[in-house]
């Protein structure tokens, strides 16, 4: 019986290699993802919703960013949680997702003649990225990798429908428009959900073509500018429907929707970007040798490629390079966050293996596990040392002062010292991970304020967070201006320069 490769990718069976596989994965990770922490918007969507208006906030603030089933599903899922400490089940969502997709991206590789341990080496390198910790440790970014899995998905419709321009049996007109149609819907469900992780779209695209250097190069060319077609068409009929939402519910449209202007800024700085993915699994190391390693791997690989002549494919690799990381190159509102630039990273990681196992086309298992084991323990180290550790620190001492506050008999006022941007990255050879405002996260007054009030509560469950948000209020203040603020106040001070 005919089974269509739509509903065989969609129907994975895992073998128990994979169960056993994702079962190393669960057990090496679950001491992180279960540890008490929380990151930068997590207090205050939790205390919105005590405060009765959640859902409203954060769809409203999710459509003006364009990613409406993202926004509803971060919501459902904090909502579910309910308290920072349950955040912990939705670490496990995300650590289960990010496996899922490295799955999707591993079958799609092996079924396109790498051979399964080239296949598993890409993979797993691709599970270790900066950008997967990020994933796997926020809990609020849970609906990210289902962006990234329907866009890749997608991505994989249409280069099957194109496959006839690189040598393989021609699908039939109607199977062809039915794989179009299904990647173009598929592709703006991905979209609506989480913009950045939707350019997924063209890894597929790349992997095919940089496997297949035997077709010509005017085929090959031929397909990557189709699926860009089919890749912009998609973009423009997501940016209508965008507009469009806005304008409906009377939104307004944030600075992730608005275009910038800044063309010559915005190349230099991509230029810094492709540094940074190039660094690939030490990103979060501090010394500059250790940092710098894979890029200048890469840059010897790709002078060889110049040598050999392979110009189509570093134009390809920089060709998608741009288009992984579009929607910030275009956007006024930029910043480079490694969860950001992942797709790049994931690029720059399969050309890399691919051109170090061209020597070697058939790696023993040995060769294998040697290659992987020393980036999963790269992994945990950053994921424990440079994002847990600091984030679980700040999470004990902030809880520890708030169920030292009283119970309120009249207002308290909470006089914050912020932290100094380095405290946590002096105590480790690890470099203190940024996130996308590049300073640790209680910095922000709106991440630290929530906490606070959510730590209160616990203590008092009897206030309700009403009367918390009247009398209970928390301010960043330098020095001793605190006392002269508000008159008859009870006034405590947290210095989160506890180290």
């Amino acid at each position: 019986m005919y089974t269509s490769p739509v509903i065989k990718i969609l129907l994975m069976r895992f073998s128990y290699l994979t169960w056993s596989i994702l079962g190393i994965v669960l057990l090496l990770l679950s001491g992180v993802v279960f540890s008490e922490y929380l990151s930068l918007d997590e207090p205050a969507i939790l205390w919105a919703f005590r405060s009765g208006n959640g859902w409203k906030d954060y769809l409203t603030r999710c459509l003006s960013e364009g990613r409406p089933i993202y926004g509803f599903l971060s919501a459902a899922g904090l909502h579910a949680a309910g308290t920072l400490t349950d955040l912990k089940y939705l670490r496990l969502i995300n650590v289960l997702l990010s496996f899922l997709f490295c799955l999707l991206l591993f079958r799609y590789l092996a079924k396109n003649g790498v051979g399964h341990r080239i296949a598993f080496v890409s993979a797993a390198l691709i599970f270790c990225l900066p950008s997967f910790s990020v994933f796997m440790c926020w809990a609020e970014t849970f609906p990210m990798h289902i962006s990234s899995m329907l866009s890749f998905f997608a991505g994989i419709l249409v280069v099957r429908a194109m496959s006839k321009h690189l040598g393989e049996t021609p699908l039939s007109t109607a199977r062809e428009r039915m794989y179009l149609f299904a990647a173009g819907g598929i592709q703006l469900v991905s979209l609506l959900n989480y913009q950045g992780l939707a350019l997924a779209f063209m890894l597929p695209v790349f992997m095919t073509l940089i496997l297949k250097p035997e077709i010509s190069a005017r085929n090959r060319l031929f397909f990557f500018m189709y699926c860009c077609f089919v890749f912009f068409i998609c973009l423009g009929i997501y940016y209508k429907l965008y507009q469009t939402l806005i304008l409906q519910y009377g939104s307004p449209m944030s600075q992730r929707g608005k275009l910038g202007t800044d063309v010559i800024g915005k190349a230099k700085w991509f230029a810094y970007i492709l540094i940074e993915a190039s660094k690939l699994h030490l990103l979060l190391f501090k010394s500059v040798f250790v940092k710098y390693t894979f890029s200048i791997l890469i840059g010897l690989i790709l002078l060889r490629d110049v040598i050999k002549k392979r110009f189509l494919d570093l134009f390809l690799l920089f060709a998608v390079s741009i288009l992984l990381f579009l929607p910030f190159l275009v956007i006024e509102e930029s910043w480079g966050a490694s969860r950001n630039f992942g797709l790049v990273a994931m690029a720059f990681v399969f050309y890399l293996v691919i051109r170090c196992f061209e020597l070697i086309r058939t790696p023993s298992y040995w060769l294998t596990a040697a290659i992987v084991t020393p980036f999963v323990i790269i992994l945990f180290a950053n994921i424990a040392g440079a994002w847990v550790k600091p984030a679980h620190d700040d999470y004990e001492f902030i809880q520890a002062f708030s169920q030292k506050l009283p119970p309120m008999q009249g207002n308290i006022l909470v006089a914050v010292t912020p932290p100094i941007w380095n405290m946590h990255e002096k105590h480790t050879y690890f470099k203190y991970y940024f996130d996308e405002y590049n300073h640790p996260v209680f910095t922000a007054i709106y991440t630290l304020e929530p906490a606070v009030k959510l730590f209160y509560q616990g203590k008092y469950p009897n206030f309700s967070a009403e009367d918390i948000n009247k009398l209970l209020k928390v301010k960043k203040i330098n020095g001793t201006e605190g006392d002269s603020l508000v008159v008859h106040q009870a006034v405590f001070r947290l210095d989160m320069n506890y180290k």
